[in-house]
């Protein structure tokens, strides 16, 4: 039987603080008295294909700490052999501090370390924890900006022995150094590993509008960082920067990444989502196989969805997956013909796609198609209930809509666009008008479709 326990951290607001609370969330058929870190460590089913949901319920929870709410920032939360590890900001002087839990003896008391940076205004700023592989401790964070903040523990698992260290490449701390090493100007930093373990660590240096994502990597042997790449990964060329998603390790065995480029501060000027991918982090090719040169600029690089400034492509939307095909699939948003910010989503590489269970609460973004051609949607629940010209959309070329349940609310379901497409075993509720055609639509076969207003 499966036993794993999944572990979260939630925030309970309580004045102007907020409390981290551990809650250890188990399978309630299991009847095993095994402690908390026996059952985490054993590993969960990753084999495709469906899976039987079953009930959970919360079995534990531990009220951690006080910690800073006053903006939003992502905190860290991870676990290592025995052992979960939390970052976050204080609740009294907002320095980051560090806390760790042994998951053997589950009454133990979480221990921390405070590190000396303290977060101000900034939701930039979040914290990221990593381990290499003969597990020490790497942490970075509080950053926007700024230069490079990173600390390491000088012992294996062990939150009490982390110091400040604040350099990778720099020979020194002086800002000279720091200069010539591009540590001077850092933002979101993310670690990762590839495929043969090593970590890696990437950042942006420079600023919105203007900045190269660089990438390092670490040897646990001389305790030392070197650049993996020899030029930057992106290189906006002084005219723009990208924002990214990834890179993601899919079925394929590839990782892969998707951004979009940005000109300014300013976040209406994002445009055209791109999109590659790489076996090793080094070489890299665009959905067709191939190479993608290095460093990846606007002009080189392979444009997936071609948006403009001003269309409603907001970079901390784009999230990037795969279908039960393995094939690439990203959502972003843009705006439609009546400047909605809606929700799209996008085959990499054509062929269509299968996308099925999706279940959607008070979303006005979503869209049946208009994003490409030949798409299968199957069990589908959408809910919305927020008020706006159009409610849920649906267009395209070759689209199925094979069971649905829709509820739009005071809005409408907007079909537009649609051609040698089929809906069957759909339902529909509004309290308004339910199906409304906008612009031409050809050859539209419909079977057991149920329309039922909502206030009658």
């Amino acid at each position: 039987m499966n036993k794993t326990l999944l572990f979260s951290v939630v925030s309970a607001l309580w004045l102007s603080f907020t409390s981290i609370l551990f809650a250890a969330v188990g399978d309630p058929a299991s009847q095993s008295n095994t402690n908390l870190g026996d059952q985490f460590s054993e590993k969960a089913d990753d084999s495709r294909g469906p899976k039987e949901i079953k009930p959970w319920r919360i079995v534990r929870r531990d009220d951690i700490a006080k910690v800073w709410a006053g903006n939003p920032v992502a905190f860290a939360f991870t676990q290592k052999e025995n052992f979960l590890f939390i970052g976050f900001y204080d609740g009294a002087d907002r320095k980051m501090v560090l806390g760790q839990k042994d998951l053997r003896k589950p009454d133990s008391a979480w221990t921390f370390k405070k590190l000396e940076t303290a977060i101000g205004w900034d939701s930039h700023n979040y914290i990221r924890i990593a381990f290499d592989s003969e597990n020490y401790l790497h942490v970075s964070g509080n950053m926007h900006c700024v230069p490079l903040i990173y600390f390491r523990s000088e012992k294996p698992l062990d939150i009490q022995s982390v110091e400040p260290v604040h350099r990778m490449l720099a020979a020194d701390l002086s800002k000279e150094a720091r200069g010539k090493a591009l540590e001077n100007r850092c933002t979101y930093p993310h670690f990762l590993t590839d495929a043969a373990g090593n970590l890696i660590f990437t950042y942006r240096d420079g600023g919105s509008g203007n900045g190269n994502q660089l990438w390092n990597v670490y040897d646990v042997k001389t305790k030392t960082w070197r650049r993996l790449l020899d030029v930057p990964m992106f290189d906006g060329e002084g005219d723009c920067n990208a924002y990214y998603v990834g890179p993601l390790m899919g079925p394929d065995g590839y990782y892969h990444v998707a951004w979009v480029w940005r000109d300014t501060p300013d976040c209406a000027t994002n445009h055209d989502l791109s999109y590659m991918k790489s076996r090793d982090l080094l070489h890299w090719e665009k959905s067709d196989g191939t190479p993608q040169p290095l460093p990846v600029t606007r002009s080189n690089s392979e444009v997936v969805a071609p948006l403009k400034n001003g269309e409603g492509l907001l970079n901390p939307l784009v999230a990037l997956g795969f279908d039960q095909e393995g094939r690439v699939i990203l959502t972003y948003t843009r705006y439609d013909q009546n400047k909605n910010n809606r929700r799209f989503l996008l085959n990499v590489g054509g062929g269509g796609s299968v996308v099925e269970d999706i279940k959607l609460v008070d979303s006005r973004t979503f869209n049946f198609g208009s994003w490409a051609d030949n798409i299968v949607f199957r069990n589908v629940k959408a809910l919305s209930t927020m008020m706006c010209s159009d409610g849920i959309t649906s267009g395209g070329r070759g689209l199925l809509v094979d069971g649905a349940w829709i509820y739009v609310g005071d809005n409408a379901l907007v079909v537009s666009g649609l051609a040698d497409s089929s809906y069957r075993d759909v339902a529909i509720g509004t309290s308004c008008n339910a199906i409304f055609p906008q612009g031409r639509n050809e050859r539209i076969r419909m079977e057991n479709i149920d329309v039922f207003r909502a206030d009658e």
